[in-house]
């Protein structure tokens, strides 16, 4: 029996935060793919106070650890 090896997964996450001054807040909702070779695009969404952010970012994998 031969195992199916994942191609891309689905990732969804998010986060609240405060300032060091506990005055001023922060949300932030992330979606993201990760590819067959554990690399990461990420796409977040971020509102501090009133502000809208849109940011890009991606992972990359640089090594894997195996059993």
């Amino acid at each position: 029996e031969s195992q199916k090896q994942v191609k891309f997964r689905f990732l969804i996450g998010g986060g609240f935060g405060v300032s060091k001054e506990f005055n001023q807040s922060l949300y932030k909702l992330n979606l993201g793919i990760q590819n067959i070779k554990g690399n990461i695009y990420n796409i977040s969404y971020l509102k501090i106070n009133n502000n809208d952010f849109i940011v890009a970012e991606y992972y990359l994998s640089l090594f894997k650890i195996k059993e």
